[in-house]
């Protein structure tokens, strides 16, 4: 079930800010007025962190919001990562994809468009295989 959340300013703003969504939605929506704006759940920690920096909340000191603001960082920089290797994990089986293409037209087999239906076992050694063709790749570069 989604909950609107209202914020009005402190200030004499006449403009309240809403915020719905819920857990099993594609995400937040954020209305001010006649706009809305559809926000990732993955984006919300980083919204949040803008907010608490934009209005001069630092890192020093132990106060709670500082906390938070530590907390929001690490979690940004954990699912950054986690978005950056999992990138590359598509990108590295898609080039071990294509060696594993390249053998199989050299032995007469028709090219495959996905690894379904081949054992896992296969992937991997195609995997060490691209990982080991980037490495050599960059070495002649040097």
């Amino acid at each position: 079930m989604s909950e609107v959340k209202k914020f009005k300013s402190a200030l004499d703003s006449p403009v309240t800010l809403e915020v719905e969504g819920n857990i099993n939605s594609q995400g937040v929506f954020l209305a001010v007025d006649n706009s809305t704006i559809l926000l990732a759940p993955s984006d919300a920690p980083a919204l949040c962190l803008a907010i608490l920096e934009a209005v001069g909340v630092t890192r020093q000191g132990e106060d709670f919001l500082a906390g938070a603001l530590e907390s929001l960082q690490f979690h940004i920089e954990e699912q950054e990562r986690a978005t950056a290797e999992a990138r590359e994990r598509v990108e590295l089986e898609a080039e071990a994809l294509e060696l594993f293409n390249v053998v199989r037209e050299h032995d007469g087999e028709p090219r495959v468009a996905t690894w379904d239906g081949f054992h896992a076992g296969t992937m991997e050694v195609y995997l060490l295989l691209a990982r080991r063709a980037r490495e050599l790749a960059k070495e002649a570069t040097k």
